[in-house]
């Protein structure tokens, strides 16, 4: 589901989706659905609690969110880009809103950041077509050689998103929040 400008959204020209929508009005039913995946969203909403009561709304009674958050990126979606979770903030915003949380995970750590970082600025200054055929040329050794670094070093403190499952245990008004 998308939160802002919907007509112009680039998911708009792939005809596969089924339902757009704000994410904070979602146009389902109470209790409708087992389970809800939101990925990469709720950074982008001013008020995350409005979010996590929307996901418990449609949601029946035991269902399982699956949702993943940015602990460390850089600014996207400008203007509207508020927050940066940690697997603490993100534990207090889902019980806060009716969720046991049942796990937390980080997802890539400061290397994998690295080399996406180092490849997203290859690409951006990477204008003419030798400089692009020496960063296809690099990017599978680096992304290998920094991913086997992520294992050796992991630190769950320094993570880019993280990825929360719970499961609804109440139900959630906005009133509440």
């Amino acid at each position: 589901m998308l939160f802002r400008s919907l007509p112009s959204s680039p998911l708009a020209k792939f005809g596969t989706v089924d339902v757009f929508a704000n994410a904070l009005k979602l146009p389902f039913d109470n209790n409708k659905f087992d389970t809800v995946l939101c990925f990469e969203v709720l950074d982008d909403v001013p008020e995350p609690g409005e979010l996590f009561c929307e996901i418990n709304r449609t949601l029946k009674q035991d269902g399982t969110l699956i949702l993943s958050v940015p602990q460390m990126w850089n600014i996207h979606n400008a203007p509207y880009d508020y927050y940066r979770y940690t697997r603490y903030g993100l534990k207090y915003q889902a019980e806060k809103h009716g969720f046991r949380v049942l796990s937390i995970t980080g997802v890539g750590g400061f290397w994998a950041r690295s080399a996406a970082v180092f490849m997203r600025f290859l690409y951006k200054f990477g204008v003419n077509s030798l400089i692009r055929k020496f960063i296809g040329f690099i990017a599978a050794p680096l992304q290998v050689l920094f991913s086997i670094m992520d294992k050796q070093f992991y630190s769950e403190n320094d993570v880019i998103c993280n990825l929360l499952v719970a499961k609804k245990i109440s139900a959630v008004s906005i009133e509440n929040d």
